[in-house]
Parts: C-alpha cells; structure tokens; sequence
C-alpha cells in the first residue's frame, strides 16, 4: 500500500533530516574557524607578525624572484604598476640586455638584439668607446648617475652644449657629452667605473653626478625581497642567479617547483588570499622549497649578498642612513679623484615628482605622474632630505653640489611621463641646460 503524501512519518523524517544538514554544517564551520585560528597564530609564530601585505608580496617575490630582486622600475621605462603594495612588472624585463661586469656590475650586452640603439665595446650606448682624448678644440664632458642621467646625456646633451657655447670660455671648442651613465647604477658604481677609464686611458674636462632617487629608492626598495649589500649593484643576487642557471642549464627543479607553488597562491580569489590557513599551507612548503637555498656555504653567500654591514636591516632609519652615508662617500672620493686627475667635477641632486612641492601638477600629468600609494614616494620624503642634509657635509669638503628638486617648482606644463621618475624631452633638455649654465659659471669664474 502506498505511503500517503500526508502519511505522518513522512512529515516528521524531513525535520530531522534539515536538523543533520544543519548540524553538519555548524560543524564544518567551527572546524574551519578554528583551523583558521590555529593557522593564523602559526603564521604569527612564523612570519613574527600577521600581515597579507607581507604574504602576498613574498608570493610575489617567490613566483617572480628575478623581477622583484632589483627593486627597480629602470629597465621598463617606468612601464609598471602597484599591485596588493609591490610592483608588478614583465617577467622578461632582464632577459638577456644586460651582462656582468667586474667592476661596474653590469652593462648593456652588445650582442642582445633587445636595444635599437649601438653598443660600444664598454657595454654604453653609442657607437663611440667612452676612453676620449682631451685636446684644445674640445672640451669633453662625462655624464654619470642612472637612467635619468642617462636620458639627460641623450636627450638634453644638446642643451647642454648650447649653455656652454654661451660662454666665451668654450669659444671654438667642440663640447662632447660623453654617456657614462646606465639604468640603476648608484654609488660606488659611478666612482668605480670613472677609476676603471681613467686607468684606461680615458681623459676629461669635466665629469658631472646626476643622481639620489637609485641611491635610496631602489636601494631601500629592494631589501624588502632578502638582504644585499647597499654597494653592491641593484639586483645582483637575481644577476649571478641568471648567470650560474644559464651555465648549468636552467634553473634547478626545486627553483621552479617553488616558483610553480607561488603562482598558484598569487592567483586566488581574494577570501582566499586572505585566508590565514590558505597562507599557511604555501608557506610551510615554501619553506621547504627555500631550505636548500639557506643550505649555501658562506662563500656562496658573499657573492650573492656581498658582506654584512653595521646597520639594521629592520630598522628603517639605520638602512636609510646607510645608504645617504654610501651616496656621501662615493661623491667625495669621486671629487677626490677629478680633482687628482685635473678633470672639474659637479655633483647634482635629481629633481623627482614626490618632492614635496617641486612640481605643480594638472588633473592629466596627476593621473599618470603621481601615485599616493606608490612604494617609491615614501623612499623619496624620507630619503631625499637626508641628502640634501649629507650634501652639506659635501660642500664643506669642497665639493660643488647643487639641488636640482627644484628645478620644475614653476612649470605648469606635463613634464613627468610615469608614476616613476622618467620625463618628458623637455624635462631632460631643462636638467641638460641647468648643467650647463652650472659648467659655464664655473668656468666663468675660475677664468683662463
């Protein structure tokens, strides 16, 4: 006989039937809340605090180690963006453009077909080698610092020049700008490299120092990703790295498998990103992954990290004091250096966007120029008054420094192309001409 629709069985089974599904579920949830806890209080054992920011961006130096190593926005042409409080950027941005060197780091590989431009035989752009002859129909101007150097040497060189002719002083000489400047280089790359020409053979009339954002921006950006020597050059952990896995045929399997596991956590939803159990699960086989690495002898640890200093690597105000003191040091001993060989030396702090109040910005030079939450800004209100304070210490060496933050502070017009530091030709010809009309004082006043 068939069950009625209303037999009374059948109304009481559902009830508890709902009841064990209910049941079930408070269960499920309390056991996740609680693994969640037992995870949470584990990363804080681990991790010494409870911050996603921090996981996330360890996922992302494990998924990207090359990328994140130099702290640096120079090999992109500013073409980046701030992704969870790092910065994400291709993951061929190094491939193959540049190549060690052993006294400056690194320079530009001749051989790569990823630059348009000519290499010399010194790994610098141009076709010309930067070992030059003085003579009295030129007068030979050697432009050091980072990119934006650089840029200046290319872009505003003509500028430059221009200023000098201004002066009765360069009357029928050549001025000759000679690039002597590559992307990321800071102190002491530019005094080793101009020691490394100059026993070479290399002669100049001048050699000018444009530079400060690498020497405490990237510099302190890139500690966050694992200790390096602040003299050593950006990213050289990621350099030899490349350099030992291209000789023994790639990175090892562990190397991948590691960076394999990371991608995996950088790309879930966010309840999970910032789940403390889901975190925990990729940081104990991250660990794992990375023992082998902690396995290095010491002198394996030298060369990829170079030596221990003084300051405190968690200490803000100590890595930053380290690095100003780095910046002061390789200035001086550069001016020593001019000033041993007969050559004029100037040293100029870079104009950047996150001085404060160097540069009026428009709505439009706003929306691409400046980013409130950009890793850099910090690094440059912290870092470029204790230049401007350590450049005193300079001056009273003797050595000619002059502030160039200002040099914007009335141009209404877009002048910055990124959230980075890179300019506009305008900007890059403003820098070239200020240099100029500084050589042309100077000249001016020391006379014949």
């Amino acid at each position: 006989m068939a069950t009625s629709a209303t037999d009374p069985s059948a109304v009481s089974a559902a009830p508890p039937r709902r009841r064990r599904w209910l049941r079930g579920t408070v269960w499920f949830a309390a056991v996740w809340a609680t693994a969640e806890v037992v995870a949470a209080l584990a990363l804080w054992g681990i991790e010494g605090q409870l911050s996603f920011a921090e996981l996330h961006r360890a996922q992302f130096a494990a998924a990207h180690p090359l990328e994140v190593s130099t702290g640096s926005t120079e090999f992109l042409g500013g073409n980046h963006r701030v992704v969870k409080g790092t910065l994400e950027r291709p993951a061929d941005f190094m491939a193959g453009d540049h190549i060690l060197h052993p006294y400056t780091g690194y320079v530009f590989d001749a051989a790569s077909r990823l630059r348009a431009e000519p290499v010399n035989e010194y790994g610098f752009v141009g076709r010309e080698s930067p070992v030059r002859k003085k003579s009295p129909d030129t007068f030979i101007v050697g432009v050091l610092g980072g990119s934006i150097a650089f840029e200046v040497a290319q872009q505003g060189g003509a500028a430059l020049a221009a200023e000098l002719k201004k002066s009765s002083e360069f009357a029928g000489r050549e001025i000759v700008v000679v690039p002597l400047a590559m992307a990321g280089y800071k102190q002491p790359q530019p005094l080793l490299f101009v020691n490394y020409l100059l026993a070479q053979g290399a002669e100049f009339d001048a050699i000018v120092l444009l530079d400060g954002f690498n020497d405490v921006v990237h510099a302190s950006y890139q500690q966050q990703f694992g200790y390096q020597s602040p003299a050593f050059p950006l990213g050289w952990r990621a350099r030899v790295d490349a350099l030992r896995n291209e000789s023994t045929g790639g990175a090892s399997p562990a190397a991948r498998a590691r960076q394999e596991w990371a991608m995996i956590f950088r790309n879930l939803p966010a309840p999970l990103a910032y789940s403390p159990l889901v975190n925990l699960v990729w940081r104990l086989r991250d660990l794992a992954f990375a023992a082998p690495e902690g396995a290095r002898s010491g002198g394996d640890e030298l060369l990829l990290t170079g030596p221990r200093g003084e300051f405190e690597i968690d200490d803000e105000d100590s890595l930053f004091r380290e690095l100003v003191d780095l910046w002061r040091r390789g200035s001086l001993q550069l001016a020593r250096t001019c000033r041993a060989n007969g050559i004029e030396y100037h040293h100029f702090l870079q104009p950047n966007q996150y001085v404060e109040g160097s540069k009026p910005m428009n709505a439009a030079e706003r929306s691409w120029a400046f980013a409130e939450d950009h890793p850099f800004r910090h690094a440059v209100r912290k870092g470029f008054p204790m230049l401007l304070r350590a450049s005193q210490e300079l001056e009273a060496e003797g050595v000619p420094f002059h502030d160039l933050t200002g040099l914007f502070a009335e141009i209404e017009g877009p002048i910055y192309v990124d959230s980075c530091c890179y300019m506009n030709a305008r900007g890059y010809e403003m820098l070239g001409a200020a240099i100029g009309r500084t050589l042309a004082g100077a000249a001016n006043r020391d006379g014949p």
